[in-house]
């Protein structure tokens, strides 16, 4: 008999809407990788084309390619700063059509300047601020007379004080976020390039100065043979005190005197170095060798960046220039070696380099902060939905282990936004911890970890607990559950073949002491001494070594203390000392519910569209009329044509931002109550936002009850 067809029930839809919203985020993620790999391309292919290439121009033009052959944008072009004319004048342009060779492909004019204060291009170099215009059919981009580029996008970025990098298409373009930041940071990188290679020319025009007087001193000299004397005093003093290290060669090639710079320099004496080639300076041989072929071919000889090597055997980094001497006829009279000692520039180089990468990672860290906020809030919004229809108490036990796990995850986040600027302290950080509930919430959290997946393994794990009434400890119960996570999984690591966890808790001088044992391996006295070493581990190489440093850190914040006390096969206690603490000790019991208030009609704007239905199904819960939307112009719409009682809006959004939501909703009707619900919104929950039309903040992730609180203080303070 033919079965008859499965009909697909409301899960497998509501399944198939979570594959597919997952799918969404999954191709959104992709995308930004691939931008950050594309802007890392990029990088490197200027860091090479600056090692090939000794001018600021062709430099430039280098940049140029790489932009227009890297990226979508059609044109691409650097204005350089003239300080004599005090202009912006056009050093390097191209099209993506000068790739394809089409016939008809675009032509720039190649004289074009931009006089102080004229256009987009002295507005980005004059604040420094770079500008975005995704379509000049909303904003209009002024026409510079003579130019043969009219785009409809463009992006305007400065390079330090030394210009501005144009990119442009004939089509409109949108700049996500990351793109804008990428942009950014590649003109830094541009900037600090350009300013090197401007260092650099002035110092080989320097050098190619001293070549010349020193030339011009020597032609005096064979004139005026009654002033030889002073002559030859003052050239003998000149090249004594010269910064730069200066041999001089005879006619044969070998050394014969040198000023105390150069032996500085190479930190040798003059009798190593006199009548001996300058090869035996040069730890590469050939350098030397190489450095001898450029001088045959005329004028001055240059090598960048080379390791000269010192009788001691270490070496030190130096440009070498390498200059031919002749008499008035122009017969050869040997050759002069100049070095320039590159250590300090190297270290400065370096400083700067870190720097860099310290922006860039705080800007990409501050980044990746948001988005954990964005998925914390589904996890957590999700957990509450689910624990209220469930009547399983052990089901329920597990559900709320995910909530406590996400509120710590989100407290991490709060603690990685203040590492990279991005808010001011954590909140509630001064809060104290009950031990005894921080330890039985450690132990449920960490029970899949040694009860579950080493049961299934045939290994079995007791915990006992010892736990005294004590004071409030002075450490947020966040981190205290951090740390004692962390020492539940090592002493796991530690038991292989099974044991027990003792955690024990007491008072000892005004301070509350926590005891973690097993009964595992134990440990070396080699190891002991190292534990508490950042990157040290004795585990995979897939374990950063990092769990017990942070554990060291977090207490020591506190002025608590951490040791361990073990022996190899007699298993292994830490020992944590906390203060005492004044402050108000962490609650866990639930909150008391919100005052009931009257059905509202609520516009809840978000971009992503898993936060803007769980908000629709939380606040149809609570009988209020919800409309939802993912995109801020279709918001501004509905603000336009539809009369509301309360705005919830994301901040950061494509286009159109929850500032001009805000500001929309103002307008329509005074004294709209607008809540904004960001995963920025530690950086603006102490700020008073009232003159931008935000009346509350709400931080991501969030739960139902501080949802339903923060609706019934707005309808409250309006009514």
């Amino acid at each position: 008999m033919d079965q008859p067809p499965i009909k697909k029930t409301q899960t497998d839809s509501a399944m198939e809407q979570n594959i597919e919203h997952h799918g969404d985020d999954s191709l959104g993620l992709r995308r930004q990788q691939i931008d950050e790999i594309q802007a890392m391309r990029i990088i490197l292919r200027m860091a090479e084309a600056v090692s090939q290439c000794v001018s600021q121009e062709k430099i430039c033009k280098c940049i140029i390619d790489i932009f227009i052959e890297d990226t979508d944008f059609e044109n691409a072009s650097i204005l350089l700063y003239d300080k004599k004319k005090d202009c912006l004048r056009l050093i390097a342009a191209k099209g993506f059509s000068e790739i394809l060779e089409i016939p008809h492909k675009q032509s720039y004019r190649n004289n074009l300047v931009f006089e102080r204060d004229e256009g987009i291009a002295w507005k980005v170099f004059g604040s420094q601020a770079p500008i975005f215009i995704e379509d000049s059919a909303r904003e209009s981009i002024p026409v510079k007379s003579g130019s043969k580029v009219n785009p409809r996008s463009l992006v305007c970025l400065p390079l330090w004080c030394i210009g501005v990098l144009n990119l442009s298409s004939s089509v409109p373009k949108t700049f996500l976020p990351h793109q804008r930041r990428d942009l950014v940071i590649l003109a830094n990188v541009i900037g600090r390039l350009l300013q090197t290679t401007e260092l650099h020319e002035k110092l080989h025009a320097s050098h190619l100065h001293l070549q010349q007087l020193f030339e011009a001193k020597n032609s005096e000299l064979h004139h005026v043979k009654k002033e030889l004397g002073g002559a030859m005093a003052y050239m003998e003093s000149v090249i004594e005190n010269a910064p730069q290290g200066i041999c001089l060669l005879d006619s044969t090639g070998n050394m014969r005197n040198a000023n105390p710079s150069f032996l500085s320099v190479t930190d040798c004496s003059l009798e190593y170095i006199a009548g001996h080639s300058p090869a035996k300076l040069f730890q590469d041989k050939t350098d030397y060798a190489n450095l001898s072929n450029l001088l045959l071919t005329g004028g001055l000889a240059r090598l960048t960046d080379i390791e000269l090597l010192r009788p001691d055997g270490t070496t030190v980094p130096a440009d070498i220039f390498l200059h031919p001497l002749r008499n008035p006829e122009g017969r050869s009279q040997g050759s002069m070696l100049v070095v320039h000692d590159l250590t300090n520039q190297k270290i400065a180089t370096e400083k700067l380099i870190y720097i860099e990468k310290l922006s860039a990672l705080g800007s990409m860290a501050g980044g990746i902060a948001h988005d954990f906020n964005n998925l914390l809030t589904t996890i957590l919004c999700n957990a509450q939905l689910l624990a209220m229809e469930i009547k399983d108490q052990e089901a329920l036990r597990k559900v709320r282990n995910i909530e406590t796990a996400v509120n710590d995850g989100a407290f991490t986040v709060r603690r990685l936004q203040t590492f990279t600027g991005f808010s001011q302290k954590p909140k509630n950080r001064g809060q104290a911890s009950n031990v005894r509930e921080v330890v039985k919430d450690a132990i449920e959290l960490t029970r899949p970890k040694w009860k579950d997946d080493c049961e299934k393994n045939g290994v079995f794990i007791n915990t006992k607990l010892d736990l005294k009434d004590t004071r409030p400890a002075s450490m947020h119960p966040v981190e205290l559950r951090e740390i004692l996570t962390n020492l539940i999984f090592n002493a796991v690591d530690a038991m292989p073949k099974g044991g027990a966890i003792t955690m024990r808790s007491y008072e000892k001088d005004s301070n509350v002491v926590l005891e973690i044992e097993d009964s595992g391996i134990g440990m070396s006295k080699e190891i002991k001494k190292r534990v508490f070493d950042p990157y040290f581990t004795t585990k995979d190489i897939g374990n950063s070594g990092l769990g017990l440093s942070v554990s060291f850190g977090l207490i020591v914040q506190t002025k608590g203390t951490i040791s361990v006390d073990s022996k190899e096969g007699e298993g292994t206690t830490f020992r944590i000392v906390l203060p005492i603490s004044g402050a108000q000790e962490v609650s866990v019991a639930p909150t008391a519910e919100s005052p009931a208030t009257q059905p509202l009609k609520i516009l809840a704007v978000d971009d992503e569209k898993q936060i803007v239905d769980l908000l629709s199904i939380m606040l149809d819960g609570l009988g209020h009329k919800v409309i939802g939307v993912t995109d801020g112009q279709q918001a501004l719409n509905y603000l336009e044509k539809e009369d509301f009682d309360l705005v919830i809006t994301d901040l950061g959004m494509p286009v159109i931002s929850g500032w001009d939501v805000a500001a929309k909703a103002k307008s329509r009707k005074a004294g709209l109550p607008v809540v904004l619900v960001t995963g920025w919104g530690a950086e603006y929950e102490s700020k008073d936002l009232t003159e931008v039309g935000i009346d509350a903040v709400l931080s991501k992730p969030f739960r139902l009850d501080e949802l339903t609180k923060i609706i019934s203080e707005q309808c409250a303070e309006k009514n």
